[in-house]
């Protein structure tokens, strides 16, 4: 084939690659959401993000092997060949491994088949299905979904809108993936070679330690977060301390470039390297991990399905943005690119703190109840920014914890 078709092709293969990734993006939170345990939905949907950061991770090291291998002559076929062959193997083994799961029981009892949803909640469980437990949660969901039929788009779409709680609660998923890119995570994930840079390390070594060692410690980071914080801390304290932490390191990065970014390696230049690391960190045990069960949780279950994927529209569209935009902020004033993304990180963890109300532990169907009066529970849940939020087990009753909140 000529290189025109040839490109065309790639262009296509690239089309229908994006098409699928749109699609599982929007619906696997939704679908681990649906299935978990409320003890456990945290942990369970941040493995998104984990999978996610492990993915990033991999490309690099595999680039960096086959650089190694086959060296930079771009007329070596395997150099492309092999890097798309291996990302052929996730979307296999999903395949592969989906065909055995079950349908979410939110879904099969939108569906009318409460049966099926008694077992698969069953199953999940690792009970029988006749326990207490199981019947109280079918029950909730029937509650939750009686007099509902299927919706079209434009049924969900004014469903969304029917009021200024409905509204709001709707828009949380497009509200958290705005501000997890308004952090500025991934203007560093693309361009820390570049940042290394700017902060003094240059060479093959701005490329290794921003990319390769940076990604390990995105993934070690993040797997400490899932099993140490969002369910022993919650959604909220992740969002505040986590987003506090990385507008803290953004701003001391800005502020070192304002006043040494002369290109020179010092040793504020290697401090400086270090508080890039430390936002990492802070990324994943704040706006990293938590946003994930925060959105799927927050929405309601018939509206689960648009208001993900307009959070999922909202996540591509700020990633694209800031990769457009942080080249040229770099370029012009490079200690106010990271400036300004402290300010919005800032402004991430205030709206956190008085606009978002804990929604770790609750059974789905009770998580409504948190938004009748948003602000007055966001300010009632402040609390548990100092200490840990109660373990709720899913059979145990929890609208005091949510009366509590309204005063």
């Amino acid at each position: 084939s000529t290189p025109r078709s040839a490109l065309t092709n790639l262009n296509i293969g690239r089309a229908i690659g994006g098409f699928g990734v749109g699609i599982t993006s929007s619906v696997i939170p939704s679908y681990i959401s649906e299935s978990s345990p409320s003890h456990l939905r945290g942990r369970l949907t941040g493995m998104y993000q984990l999978f996610t950061v492990f993915g990033i991770a991999s490309s690099f090291w595999v680039n960096y092997g086959l650089l190694r291998h086959f060296g930079d002559d771009p007329d070596r076929p395997q150099l492309w060949q092999i890097a798309f062959g291996i990302q052929m193997i996730p979307g296999c083994l999903l395949l592969y491994f989906i065909a055995s799961q079950y349908e979410s029981p939110r879904w099969l009892a939108e569906q009318g088949r409460f049966e099926e949803a008694r077992h698969v909640v069953a199953y999940i469980r690792g009970v029988d299905a006749n326990n207490a437990g199981v019947q109280e949660e079918i029950q909730a969901i029937k509650k939750d979904v009686q007099g509902r039929g299927k919706l079209s788009i434009r049924e969900q779409a004014k469903e969304a809108t029917s009021s200024r709680k409905m509204l709001y609660r709707c828009s949380i998923p497009v509200i958290l993936m705005a501000f997890q890119q308004l952090t500025g995570i991934n203007a560093v994930n693309y361009y820390s070679p570049a940042i290394f840079k700017e902060l003094g390390l240059g060479g093959a070594s701005a490329g290794l330690l921003g990319t390769g060692i940076y990604g390990i410690v995105k993934i070690i980071a993040t797997v400490i977060a899932l099993v140490l914080g969002v369910e022993q801390w919650g959604r909220k304290a992740m969002l505040v301390w986590g987003g506090l932490g990385q507008a803290a390191c953004m701003l001391f990065i800005g502020g070192y470039l304002a006043f040494h970014g002369d290109g020179g390696l010092t040793v504020m230049s290697y401090f400086a390297i270090l508080t890039l690391y430390l936002y990492i960190i802070s990324f994943s045990f704040g706006w990293s991990v938590a946003p994930w069960p925060a959105m799927a949780e927050a929405v309601p279950n018939h509206l689960r399905s648009l208001t993900i994927a307009l959070g999922m529209m909202a996540n591509w569209f700020f990633n694209i943005l800031i990769s457009k935009i942080t080249p040229l902020l770099l370029n012009s004033i490079p200690w106010g690119t990271f400036v300004i993304f402290g300010i919005t990180t800032l402004g991430a963890v205030a709206w956190a703190m008085l606009l978002f109300p804990e929604t770790g532990g609750y059974a789905i169907e009770d998580i409504h109840k948190l938004f009748d009066d948003v602000v007055k529970q966001s300010l009632h849940d402040n609390r548990w920014l100092l200490q840990r939020p109660p373990v709720r087990k899913p059979s145990e009753p929890e609208d005091e914890e949510v009366a509590a909140g309204r005063g």
